[in-house]
């Protein structure tokens, strides 16, 4: 192989014809595979670390080199290298692999990296940072990955399908892991490595990270296949999303160890794209036209739902009637939102919800007020100045140092941990990210997927807060809500609240108006059921779009501009979590 051409050829084959065949096997081998044992049956065993050496038998200590050469390391800490005869295109190969990694793409071209580039600290990518390499510690006996072997390798080693299926079998049951709480706490970091639930990580607070539902093992059904040195897979917690390398032993039959750590690829915020901030089910969920609403004639239902941002694919098929349960509906809402059979988010209080026409709601609001059992907040969205942590608005602190969650049961079943909400929360009337001020009269109890809810509509509205405000325009929110006492209220050790009047809300009215020089355009009004439980994404969805729907056509119609809106990750409230 001349100097002209002593870059990494293009493939096996093209290896083979340049080098011979000692060279694609002394390739193969100086990968550092744990099955890579030496033919013939000497007995020589491959050294640990990945580098490639094999111990020869006899208990001499000499260390043949990888690469094919044939080369033996005399023992005794020397460190020389006796050659013997061999292939020398081997070692060249050798030598120019060295320090190097490949992969086969679709096409088998070889593809060669350096392990620095594989691991090496790239926050674009998610990948360790210098902060998440200090977590390792966290897990008292699992502070070591099997840091010699890289998972992604040249070539994947056969293996007999009984050894394949054990692979596929560990790996399914991996549905669950562990990472350290303090990952997601005040300052989320990417943790190095999750844990199996079962291993021994000491003392340390952890929270559960969820494999998605969509994770398929790998096939193990093809002839003469390959074990898996690498296989990825997604899990999220409460509020992010986690990649995750599953091969984490070069040393185990099946290359999966639950006694070490899973190496985490990457952390991003659970948002979806949508602005629910993993608020909303976790698991999978699907949607359906609700046969029940009026749907007009000859209408088109599909544009309908992808207008209203709902995902085609995540529309119930029909052979999946049996594995998903519908979310409580009436004939007043257009689509159906359905969970899957049998395995509910505990964050919830519950799957239930009620409904309320907006005249009922107005005629029990009226009643409600005779005993000054109610709440009500008028005002026109604006961003505050300050995000919530900077300007110091603790709803805690305004609510006489309490959490929502200790109204309903102090014994502390309704509260939450790092990483996951507590039931009930301290909803604003007139949301923080609307400038709704944090006093007692805007601050309700109400549970976290009513929070989420009105959350939806709240992002919706405020992406075109600025556009309209330079048009002398500008968005009213009228909220209002019927009060009942919590259940701690009444002879409690908690501590008194202004007026002692009653902190939970039974249902509230949230209406959305484009008010301005001679204009006042109801946008959307939503009664909310303030005890509602599980809401999913693509409930959220919808209501975000509905709301941006109405709004843009008011733009579009009355203002004769084209709608801009902003991005959500900058209108996003600072919700407290």
């Amino acid at each position: 192989m001349s100097g002209a051409d002593a870059g990494p050829p293009r493939g096996l084959l093209a290896l083979q014809r340049a080098a011979g065949n000692a060279a694609v096997v002394g390739l193969l081998r100086g990968t550092g595979h744990a099955w890579a044992r030496e033919p013939g049956g000497s007995g020589a065993v491959r050294e640990p670390g990945g580098s490639g050496a094999v111990r020869e038998p006899g208990g001499s200590g000499a260390v043949r080199e990888p690469g094919g050469s044939g080369a033996v390391r005399e023992s005794g800490g020397s460190g020389a290298v006796r050659e013997s005869a061999g292939d020398g295109a081997g070692l060249a190969v050798q030598r120019m692999w060295n320090g190097h990694q490949g992969s086969l793409d679709g096409d088998g071209d070889l593809h060669m990296g350096t392990q620095q580039s594989d691991f090496g600290s790239q926050s674009s990518q998610g990948t360790l940072s210098s902060q998440a390499s200090q977590q390792s510690s966290s897990f008292p006996s699992l502070d070591l990955f099997n840091l010699a072997w890289t998972p992604y390798q040249l070539s994947r080693p056969r293996a007999e399908r009984d050894v394949r299926e054990a692979q596929a079998q560990a790996m399914a049951g991996l549905d669950t892991l562990v990472i350290p709480a303090e990952c997601e706490g005040a300052h989320p970091s990417v943790p190095e490595g999750a844990a199996h639930p079962d291993a021994d990580y000491g003392d340390v607070e952890t929270i559960t990270v969820y494999r998605d539902a969509g994770w398929r093992p790998p096939n193990t059904a093809t002839r003469g296949g390959s074990l898996q040195t690498s296989f990825i897979a997604s899990y999220h917690s409460a509020y992010f999303n986690y990649r995750v390398e599953l091969a984490n032993d070069a040393a185990s039959a099946t290359h999966i160890n639950p006694e070490m750590l899973f190496r985490v690829l990457s952390q991003t915020p659970r948002s979806n794209g949508r602005g629910s901030q993993g608020r909303t089910y976790l698991f999978e969920h699907r949607w359906t036209p609700n046969p029940q609403y009026p749907w007009a004639p000859g209408v088109n239902v599909s544009e309908i739902a992808v207008r209203h941002g709902l995902d085609l694919d995540e529309q119930l098929g029909p052979q999946e009637h049996d594995d998903f349960a519908a979310l409580p509906t009436d004939a007043t809402q257009p689509f159906v939102f359905h969970v899957e059979e049998d395995r509910s988010d505990d964050r919830f209080l519950n799957d239930g919800r009620r409904f309320r026409s907006e005249g009922a709601f107005d005629t029990a609001y009226l009643l409600a007020g005779l005993t000054g059992s109610t709440r009500e907040q008028t005002g026109v969205s604006r961003p505050p100045l300050h995000d919530r942590r900077t300007a110091g608005r603790s709803t805690s602190q305004a609510m006489a140092g309490t959490q929502a969650h200790e109204w309903m049961d102090a014994g502390g079943s309704m509260g939450g941990a790092p990483g996951v909400l507590a039931k009930y929360e301290w909803c604003h009337l007139i949301g923080d990210g609307d400038s709704g001020p944090n006093i007692p009269n805007n601050l309700v109890i109400g549970t976290n997927a009513v929070n989420t809810e009105q959350l939806a509509m709240e992002i919706g509205l405020r992406r075109y807060v600025r556009q309209l405000s330079t048009e002398g325009y500008g968005i009213q929110l009228r909220v209002r809500a019927t009060m009942q006492h919590a259940p701690e209220q009444a002879g409690s050790d908690m501590p008194p609240v202004p007026g002692n009047t009653p902190l939970m809300a039974d249902w509230i009215s949230y209406e959305i108006t484009i008010v301005g020089p001679g204009t006042e355009h109801l946008v959307h009004r939503q009664i909310m059921d303030a005890q509602r439980g599980t809401i999913t994404e693509s409930e959220f969805a919808f209501l975000q779009n509905t709301v941006e729907l109405g709004i843009r056509a008011f733009i579009e119609a009355e203002l004769g501009a084209e709608a801009e809106s902003e991005d959500e990750a900058a209108v996003g409230a600072d919700v407290e979590l």
